[in-house]
């Protein structure tokens, strides 16, 4: 596993929690296997194949207070990233995303876009 996938994964987790949505979501996906790495007792290591954790959150009126998860990620550094056509957003983080355009391409997109409207 790549550090910097750790610590990303680790600062939206803190994120999560930070604003009390962690006991209200779910982790799904290959990351349950490194979760699970920390409670096997054995060899077990997880073989990650995505770069991205996916969270379940069924109902979105829990809890009752007003959160700002956006915010709270903006803040341990990811940046927002929609998909136009789909509407598909998502919090990108790290110097990869940098690199291989797909922040600064969604950031450029949204600014061209603004620029039009």
């Amino acid at each position: 596993m790549i550090p910097e996938q750790e610590t990303a994964f680790w600062d939206a987790i803190e994120a999560f929690d930070k604003e009390g949505l962690l006991p209200h979501v779910m982790l799904i996906g290959s990351w349950v296997e490194y979760i699970y790495s920390f409670y096997f007792t054995t060899n077990f290591k997880p073989s990650l194949r995505t770069t991205d954790a996916d969270f379940l959150y069924w109902n979105i009126r829990i809890p009752n207070s007003t959160i700002s998860i956006s915010d709270a990620l903006k803040e341990k550094g990811f940046i927002f990233t929609e998909n136009r056509l789909t509407g598909v957003g998502k919090f990108v983080k790290g110097e990869r995303y940098a690199w291989s355009g797909h922040a600064s391409q969604a950031h450029q997109w949204r600014q061209i876009t603004s620029d039009i409207q």
